[in-house]
């Protein structure tokens, strides 16, 4: 029916009936309308002869009761009776008044309450029609008098009056929904009658002013719908339809999707979420008399309150022992979107509708076991967490922390996994009964006794973002049973702060055997100038409480006294030995500062495995650049893990002290036996600087190699090398008495932008090559002194390579540094070398640093700038021999061979493996890559070598066709040395 029809009762059927039932007292079916036969009649009747010739018969094959179903109010619903005489005989038939229902049900037409005649051989239909007028059931009898052989003498009548016979929802709630998320609803229409119902829908309207942003976009949508298929290329859902009666269903599927405008979609940037409480309309058009046109309401809140925990699904505790506990923190977050104007999208702990229960009480958290009871082993620290208030609830994007514990009952209790659930009620919509599942086994354990070494980790003074040396913290078992270290972490306060970080993270159900013990490497990273404190927790089954704490310090600054190395490690040395005494420069390396050292000294002096030696007995102020030096020994008594810290109490100038902090540890064994294993680099990347000596008697010298390019790319694409590659003038600069105009440090071209002073293996090989020319050719010649080592150091200072600075995007983490100098003259730097390479070993240690030169080899080969003392400086020199680098002479006739040298030396992947600790050659050293051994071949063909001066106590060289592969294992495996 379409909208604005009328509604009217089932009148055609009515007048059928009518039509057809008007002629019993005319006599239809051309039979005598004569009475028949009756006892009092003359003559005798053969009453068994007309047995089973009378058949009144009921509707829907009911046999003594018509049951009419559901109708509608002010609606008729008729059902027919048929009389049939199968005799040869007319005879008369009755329907008399109506018992206990003459106000619903009635006989169509009403003159059938008289006798009437039913022809011989033929048959009539009697309607009844049942009129409800109240929402209620009825019940009648209908008596029939009829001939004795008829089966039937009354028949019971019973139906219901109803509101409507299609049921259908006229409120459909979607509730609060996360913009981008999806909620379903279904919308079912029923037919309880017992007629077909005609029905269309309407299409969505969304009540919205037209000036809504989100006027044309509809929120709702009818997706699926199952019960009545669809016709071959039916699209719409305004087609009338026909349900069926006897309660058949049709159920449609309705979604609201907050956020999804059609211009916006939740991948792309300008996804916009759409908030706030929506409605829509759905208009439903039926011929039930009742509800002809019904609007339906979709209703819809884009937001409000969503839980979310951290764990999601699992909390697991793992081992504890029983008699101890242990415990960790649920994340309850409220992920849901703020609903500007109202307080209801808050998350509230209510089992309730969010816009429902403002006055219901709060519900805490619970905990029970599967079938309901409480858990005798798992609790809630406290309730409501620090921070909660229920009148406020808990607003979008914040969130609590639960505490729980796992407390394995003793009593009665075996070792064995318990598990529980946590409760946790809210007004989310979705999860009102959020629950967490919580597992964790109970074992039966020893308290721990444990000593930690050092008792605090002072790292002292850091220049801000920049990363400390790694110490140690050392957990040794001194019990003989193993002992359970449940949980080993930074305190919250200190995962705050962010200063201090694990390196090896976070650690869960950590045994330590007796006896043994465990390293925990810990670094220091400021991003201000300021102090820091923090702590390392550890959760463990301790005769009087289950946590231990280990102090950590440290202050953000800047200091000019550096030390060098900024860490020992010794490694492995066998009980009863003394390992080689290390050495430690103490150097002022500022320009203008005096540095006093005010004090050293070992943290935990009580224990003297490891001892300062060589150093002198008072400390006067260091003066620019000045050094002292001092040594120490590590001779262990005991077997496992030991560390210490070197503490360096400064002033500068008449400043307040502050400390420095140099970490060390070694490790006692009652074998010689060392394995150090490394990885090979999967991604070997080279950033490599070019020291140029810009004096006029080079300039020649430029063009010789500023067009053998071709050489570094071939290297590099051979092995696979990614690269920077920047060249720095020799020249002091300006302010160095060196020529005017010159900016010490900056790479060449001056003119240019940073990233044209930059050659990287992205760029195409044509611009690669036309660069690479552009910042080795300088072309004029500068008057001052030559400085070959300085340029390197001051072009990869701090201040010329952080963000924004000349040399920004340069060096790489990660990448090996190769620093090139060419010139034909000595080196006239500022500083002693021993700071050069100290300033690089700090830069990019563990074998990552590397100098070569082109340079004055042998007197007499040429005619060097300075002569002689040009061939006989050692400065270069040593830094090229100590890092493993190229020397090549600068008086070459063959430029094309001794940069095809140069660079195989330098585009290769990594090939030395540094030692941890001084080797015992006399047992020789094993070297394994992927397991497997690799001998270290003949003096004609070696595949390896060990060069005692590379790094602190050696390394492992191999030879190029033997470099490992990337991602290799390296084994080094060798027997210690012992003083």
């Amino acid at each position: 029916m379409e909208p604005g029809m009328e509604s009217h009762p089932r009148w055609p059927l009515v007048l059928l009936i009518l039509s057809f039932t008007g002629c019993l007292a005319s006599g239809c079916g051309g039979a005598s309308a004569s009475p028949p036969a009756t006892p009092g009649d003359a003559g005798v009747i053969d009453r068994t002869a007309l047995e089973g010739t009378c058949t009144i018969s009921l509707p829907d094959g009911q046999s003594e009761r018509i049951d009419f179903g559901n109708v509608a109010l002010a609606s008729t619903g008729i059902k027919l009776v048929s009389i049939r005489n199968s005799s040869t005989l007319p005879w008369e038939v009755k329907l008399g008044a109506f018992m206990f229902g003459a106000d619903a049900f009635s006989l169509i037409p009403p003159s059938q309450e008289r006798a009437f005649a039913v022809p011989a051989g033929d048959s009539i239909d009697v309607g009844i029609a049942f009129s409800p007028q109240a929402i209620q059931a009825y019940h009648a009898l209908l008596p029939i008098e009829a001939p004795t052989w008829c089966n039937l003498a009354q028949i019971e009548l019973v139906g219901a009056g109803v509101e409507r016979t299609l049921l259908f929802q006229r409120w459909i709630d979607f509730s609060y929904v996360e913009p981008g998320s999806t909620a379903t609803q279904e919308f079912t229409l029923q037919n309880i009658g017992t007629y077909p119902i005609t029905f269309s829908l309407d299409a969505l309207t969304l009540n919205e002013p037209a000036s809504s942003p989100i006027a044309e976009y509809l929120p709702f949508s009818i997706t699926a719908f199952n019960g009545l298929p669809l016709a071959a290329g039916d699209t719409v859902f305004s087609r009338p339809r026909v349900l069926p009666p006897d309660q058949s269903v049709v159920t449609y599927r309705l979604t609201f999707r907050p956020g999804d405008d059609p211009n916006h979609a939740p991948e792309k940037p300008d996804f916009q979420p759409i908030t706030g409480p929506h409605t829509a309309i759905l208009r439903l058009t039926t011929d039930d008399i009742p509800f002809a046109t019904t609007d339906i309401t979709l209703m819809g809140i884009g937001g409000g309150p969503q839980i979310k925990t951290t764990p999601s699904a699992r909390l697991d505790f793992l081992s504890v022992p029983i008699g101890s506990h242990l415990a960790k923190t649920v994340l309850i977050v409220n992920v849901g979107t703020d609903v500007p104007g109202t307080d209801l999208d808050n998350l509230r702990f209510r089992n309730c509708r969010p816009d429902k229960c403002a006055s219901a009480p709060e519900r805490p958290p619970e905990i029970v076991r599967a079938d309901g009871t409480p858990s005798p082993d798992f609790r809630i620290v406290s309730w409501p967490p620090s921070g909660y208030r229920d009148a406020a609830g808990l607003e979008a994007k914040r969130a609590l922390r639960l505490e729980v514990v796992f407390e394995p009952a003793a009593a009665g209790a075996n070792p064995g996994w318990r598990a529980a659930e946590l409760h946790i009620y809210s007004t989310d919509p979705d999860e009102g009964d959020y629950v967490l599942n919580l597992v964790g086994e109970a074992i039966e354990s020893e308290p721990c006794e444990l000593g930690i070494m050092p008792g605090k980790v002072d790292f002292g003074v850091i220049e801000p973002m920049l990363a400390s040396e790694t110490h140690t913290i050392i957990i040794k078992n001194l019990a003989p049973t193993r002992c359970l270290i449940y949980a080993l972490d930074l305190d919250e306060a200190t995962k705050t702060v962010g200063a201090f970080q694990l390196l090896e993270g976070a650690k869960e159900n950590l045994f330590i055997e007796g006896g043994s013990a465990y390293a925990v490497p810990v670094r220091f990273t400021p991003e201000r100038m300021q102090p820091y404190a923090g702590a390392v927790s550890l959760q463990m089954h301790l005769p009087h409480t289950t946590t231990a704490s280990l102090p950590l310090a440290g202050k953000g600054g800047a200091s000019c006294l550096v030390l060098a190395p900024g860490a020992i490690e010794f490694g492995q040395v066998r009980l009863g030995c003394s390992a080689r005494a290390r050495s430690v420069s103490l150097i002022n390396s500022c320009v203008t500062r005096q540095v006093t050292i005010r004090s050293l000294s070992l943290a935990d002096s009580h224990d003297d495995h490891f001892r300062l030696v060589s150093f002198p007995a008072s400390f006067s102020g260091l003066a620019s650049f000045e050094k002292v030096a001092f040594s120490i020994t590590y001779a262990p008594e005991r077997f496992g893990l030991e560390a210490t810290n070197i503490k360096v109490e400064v002033t500068e100038e008449d400043e307040t002290p502050f400390l420095l902090s140099l970490p060390v540890s070694g490790a006692g064994t009652l074998g010689a036996r060392q394995t150090d294993r490394a990885v090979q680099d999967d991604l070997p990347m080279v950033d490599l600087l070019f020291v140029l000596d810009s004096g006029g008697s080079m300039t020649y010298g430029h063009s010789k190699f500023a067009d053998k390019y071709d050489h570094l790319a071939y290297y590099a694409a051979r092995y696979g090398i990614d690269f920077h590659i920047a060249a720095v003038t020799s020249d002091p600069g300006a302010f160095n008495g060196g020529t005017p105009g010159v900016v010490e440090g900056t790479f060449w071209p001056f003119s240019a932008r940073p990233p044209e002073r930059i050659v990287t293996s992205s760029l195409p090989a044509s611009t690669q090559k036309l660069l690479f020319k552009s910042i080795t050719t300088m072309n004029h010649a500068f008057g001052a002194a030559e400085w070959l080592i300085h340029p390197a150091a001051a072009a990869l200072s701090p201040i010329m390579t952080q963000a924004g600075a000349p040399n920004d995007g340069f060096l790489r983490e990660g990448a090996s540094l190769h620093v090139v100098t060419v010139s034909d003259t000595y080196d006239h730097g500022p500083h002693e070398l021993s700071e050069y390479q100290l300033f690089f070993q700090r830069l990019k240690p563990n074998g990552r640093f590397f100098f070569h030169g082109v340079i004055p080899v042998a007197p007499g080969a040429c005619v060097y700038d300075g002569g002689a003392d040009a061939a006989n400086d050692p400065r270069v020199k040593t830094m090229i021999a100590d890092t493993g680098g190229y020397l090549g002479d600068i008086c070459t006739r063959d430029w094309g061979k001794t940069f095809s040298e140069l660079s195989r030396s330098i585009m290769k992947p990594r090939n030395a493996f540094a030692l941890s600790t001084f080797p015992d050659l006399a047992n020789g050293i094993v070297v394994k890559v992927n397991g497997v051994e690799l001998h270290e071949g003949t003096a004609a063909e070696p595949a390896w070598r060990y060069v005692a001066s590379r790094g602190d106590c050696g390394a492992v060289v191999f030879e190029d066709s033997y470099i490992p592969k990337p991602g290799a294992v390296v084994e080094l495996i060798y027997d210690t040395a012992c003083e």
